[in-house]
C-alpha cells in the first residue's frame, strides 16, 4: 500500500476550488487523469470514467498504491468496446440529463470534447430502471469533438472505461450492452492509474493536470431557471413547464427545495423517476 507510483506537484481533486464535490456534475483535473489512463493504457479512441466511480482526491506529493485504490476502491475490470459516434452521443446526453444536480454517471472524458447547454431542458427518456431509452427532443450536448474533429454519428469508436457502464449497463448506460467487445477483464482500473502514473507518465503528473477545474474538455453554456416559470401553490395542481425540476417548484411551493419528496411522493402515478419530469405533466402539490 506504501509502495510509491509517482508524483505530483498538484492537488489532483473531485471537488471544484471551494471545496464542493464536483466530479459528478462537472470536469475536474482527476476526472481527466482517469480517463486519460482508460485511453491510453487500454488504446481507445476515447476513455470515459463515471464521476461516481472516482472517490478521494491525490494530496500533492508522492502518490502510493494505497492513494490509488482509494481513488478506485471498487477493483472494476475494464474493457474496451467498439462505439457509434450515436451511441457516444446518447451517452453524453444521458450523462447530462440532471445537470446541474449531482449524477453518479457523470462522464469524465478522454479524448473528446463537448459542451453542455444548460438552458435546454434535457429530453432523454429512461424507463422505471433508468436506463436509457431514447432522446425525444433537443439535445443538450453540443459541439462533440473527437481528436479535434466533429463526431460522425455513423463511425465506429474505440471507447476504453469499466465494464461497469459500458458491457453492464451500469448507471443507465443501455446503449452500449450490444456493442462488439474488443478487450475485456485485462486490467483492473486501479492499475490503468498505476500505470498510467508509472508507465506514460514516466512517474510524474506534471502541469497540464494543474488546473483543479480540469483541461476544458466539458464546457456549459447557459444556466436553468432557478424558479418554475409558472405559478406554484401549496395545496393546489400545477402544470409543469419547459425548465421545470421538482426541487424548484418544491421551493416556490414550501420556500424549501429540499422539500421536493413531498411532491414526488404524492404523484407516484405519473413520475417513474424523480429527476425525470416533462411538460405539460400535471401535479398534485400537497398543502404544506
Amino acid at each position: 500500500m506504501e509502495e510509491k507510483v509517482g508524483s505530483t506537484d498538484y492537488t489532483l481533486t473531485i471537488k471544484d476550488s471551494a471545496g464542493n464535490r464536483a466530479v459528478r456534475t462537472a470536469e475536474t483535473n482527476l476526472g481527466d487523469l482517469c480517463a486519460d489512463a482508460y485511453r491510453e493504457v487500454l488504446g481507445g479512441d476515447i476513455g470515459l470514467s463515471n464521476g461516481g466511480g472516482i472517490r478521494s482526491d491525490f494530496e500533492s506529493g508522492d502518490i502510493s498504491v494505497g492513494d490509488i485504490l482509494n481513488v478506485y476502491p471498487f477493483g472494476s475490470d475494464t474493457c474496451v468496446i467498439s462505439a457509434s459516434g450515436q451511441q457516444i452521443l446518447d451517452a453524453l446526453e444521458l450523462s447530462a440529463c440532471v445537470y446541474p444536480k449531482e449524477n453518479g454517471g457523470f462522464l469524465q472524458v478522454s479524448g473528446l470534447t463537448y459542451t453542455i447547454d444548460a438552458s435546454v431542458p434535457s429530453s432523454v427518456k429512461r424507463s422505471d430502471s433508468l436506463d436509457f431509452l431514447s432522446v425525444d427532443g433537443p439535445r443538450r450536448v453540443k459541439d462533440v469533438l473527437v481528436g479535434g474533429t466533429p463526431i460522425d454519428a455513423e463511425k465506429m469508436y474505440k471507447v476504453a472505461g469499466s465494464i461497469y457502464g459500458l458491457q453492464q449497463g451500469g448507471d443507465g448506460y443501455s446503449m452500449f450492452k450490444n456493442c462488439e467487445v474488443i478487450s475485456t477483464g485485462t486490467m483492473k482500473d486501479y492499475e490503468t492509474l498505476k500505470s498510467y502514473i508509472q508507465t506514460n507518465l514516466k512517474g510524474t503528473v506534471g502541469a497540464e493536470y494543474s488546473s483543479p477545474e480540469g483541461q476544458g474538455r466539458i464546457a456549459v453554456l447557459g444556466t436553468a431557471s432557478s424558479k418554475p416559470s409558472g405559478t406554484v401553490s401549496a395545496g393546489s395542481s400545477y402544470t409543469v413547464q419547459k425548465g421545470d425540476w421538482l426541487c424548484r417548484i418544491a421551493s416556490s411551493a414550501y420556500g424549501d427545495g429540499s422539500l421536493w419528496r413531498k411532491i414526488y411522493d404524492a404523484n407516484t402515478g405519473i413520475i417513474a423517476d424523480p429527476d425525470l419530469i416533462y411538460a405539460g405533466q400535471e401535479l398534485k402539490i400537497p398543502a404544506a
